[in-house]
């Protein structure tokens, strides 16, 4: 007869587990991971506790430390497998895991499958191993390059200040619209100054290029700079004017903050003198001249005035820079200077502003916005070349064409440029129009078709009604900021233009004297 406390004794070792099987084979699972070596005497005695003895622990010791994710500090980890048998016991084993922050992988039955498990892992490591190498070459390479020697102490302190930055910014979190970083910290309440103080000087000072305070008053003109945003002034200007004089007093600090201007409108001044061969109104024989004397001395002593024929008396071929110094000489100077330099004016204003127009080109490809490129980058030019004939007021009926149809071309052309304004004035804010009106309408439909399946099941509607903006409001204000970014173009344009003809009306002033 048997014991009746040895049967208690089987049913508590065994547990439900064991009196559900009734003898029978039941699957045998098992779960694999890794755990704090500190933690391993604990977690065994809690596994035998808490199955009665149902599990088989099985462990080893990991001898190289491993990096903890969350402090970065080194830590000893042990590898283990556990197997039981039943859905309760491995229920059990799970939660005793979560507990113990145990990290647990996935481990295939098959032996098949886990030798593919092994070799894929082993790759992996292989292949992290040769990017961790390629990474470390190309650093070297790169501070080979800038002539870095990582040895020296000036190279090690800069590489720990740029790690130390980034390992700052990796505690900020990003903003919604994923365009910025924010930071919370506690500072002292004396400091409060200081800190807004760096803040600030970071602010101005912040940036890839070093630009002067003319060259970020010039593009804060035109529109607030923004990162990787193109501009006339990309590397700024070398020091070129030092502060000789550390006077203090107004003047000299106007004339000072005003150096850059001076010396720009120095070099234009120079380019374009020497464009038309106008020193103090007189003109350098650097070259030469291309046109020769074919009169004997008699005949220049005989005659007053005397004209030359291109065809006998010109080289034919043209003059190496500037103006040949022989229409110095000449009774029609003036007329010819007058439309040589008034046409080079407007060449060069046109060529200014249509520099100026590319680079919105560039701003808007690289920012992607089409719609910028559709409606203000296409009709820009026209209009600038529109606006640039506004200064040839002494031009008179051409009646020699370059090409035949020239006339038709202009006319065709003036009407596309007067067509533009319009364009640049409507198009953008229209389009948006459509735009919104089209996400709104399909909004619209999305909330109906929502509501539509709601009633069907006999449920009430619960989606809630689109907000609704002042949309009166915003389209106004999108029709009176184009109007403005119109005005600004085509006075500016007429503006630019006429500030290149004060370079011919100077010089032929200065002619007529």
């Amino acid at each position: 007869m048997a014991d009746p406390s040895r049967e208690d004794e089987q049913v508590t070792l065994l547990g439900e587990e064991g009196l559900r099987a009734g003898g029978q084979t039941l699957k045998l699972g098992f779960v694999a991971g890794v755990a704090l070596r500190e933690r391993m005497p604990a977690f065994e005695r809690m596994l035998w506790r808490a199955c009665r003895g149902n599990v088989f622990l099985r462990q080893a010791e990991i001898e190289t430390p491993l990096e903890d994710i969350n402090s970065g500090d080194p830590v000893y980890k042990s590898v283990f497998i556990i197997f039981f048998q039943g859905d309760q016991l491995k229920t059990r084993v799970m939660k005793i895991c979560e507990g113990f922050r145990a990290t647990l992988y996935p481990c295939p039955e098959a032996p098949t499958d886990r030798r593919e498990m092994s070799m894929g892992v082993t790759t992996r490591i292989d292949d992290d191993y040769g990017a961790w190498v390629r990474k470390i070459k190309a650093i070297y390479h790169t501070l080979n390059f800038f002539n870095l020697d990582v040895t020296q102490k000036k190279s090690i302190i800069k590489v720990r200040k740029i790690k130390a930055i980034y390992h700052t910014l990796n505690f900020f979190n990003l903003d919604v619209t994923q365009k910025c970083l924010i930071a919370e910290c506690w500072v002292p309440v004396l400091d409060i100054d200081a800190i807004q103080l760096a803040l600030r000087r970071g602010t101005q000072e912040g940036g890839l290029t070093s630009t002067e305070s003319m060259t970020r008053a010039l593009i804060s003109d035109d529109s607030i700079a923004r990162q990787n945003n193109a501009g006339p002034v990309q590397l700024g200007f070398l020091k070129a004017v030092c502060k000789i004089f550390p006077f203090s007093f107004q003047i000299w600090k106007i004339f000072f903050g005003g150096r850059y201007i001076i010396l720009l409108m120095g070099l234009f001044s120079m380019y374009t003198g020497l464009i038309y061969n106008d020193v103090f109104s007189k003109s350098l024989n650097l070259f030469g001249s291309n046109w020769k004397n074919n009169y004997n001395s008699s005949t220049l002593a005989s005659n007053k005035d005397l004209q030359m024929d291109p065809k006998d008396d010109y080289i034919q071929y043209p003059y190496p820079f500037g103006l040949d110094p022989i229409w110095q000489l000449s009774e029609n100077k003036i007329v010819f200077l007058n439309t040589y330099k008034m046409k080079i004016s407007i060449i060069i204003g046109v060529i200014h502003m249509l520099f100026g127009v590319s680079l919105s080109f560039f701003n808007n490809t690289y920012f992607k916005r089409r719609l910028n490129i559709i409606t203000e980058f296409i009709p820009q030019p026209f209009i600038t070349w529109f606006c640039s004939n506004a200064g040839l007021t002494l031009m008179k009926d051409v009646t020699s064409l370059l090409f035949i149809g020239q006339g038709v071309l202009q006319k065709f052309l003036v009407i596309c440029a007067v067509a533009c304004i319009p364009w640049m004035l409507l198009a953008k804010p229209i389009l948006i129009m459509k735009e919104t009106k089209r996400k709104h309408e399909q909004l619209m439909s999305t909330h109906e078709h929502e509501n539509g399946d709601l009633e069907a099941g006999h449920a009430a509607p619960v989606a809630p009604a689109p907000a609704k903006h002042d949309e009166s409001e915003d389209v106004s204000e999108m029709f009176i900021h184009q109007g403005i970014h119109t005005i600004e173009y085509v006075l500016g344009s007429v503006s630019h233009t006429a500030s290149y003809l004060r370079l011919w009306a100077l010089s032929l002033a200065h002619a007529r004297k």
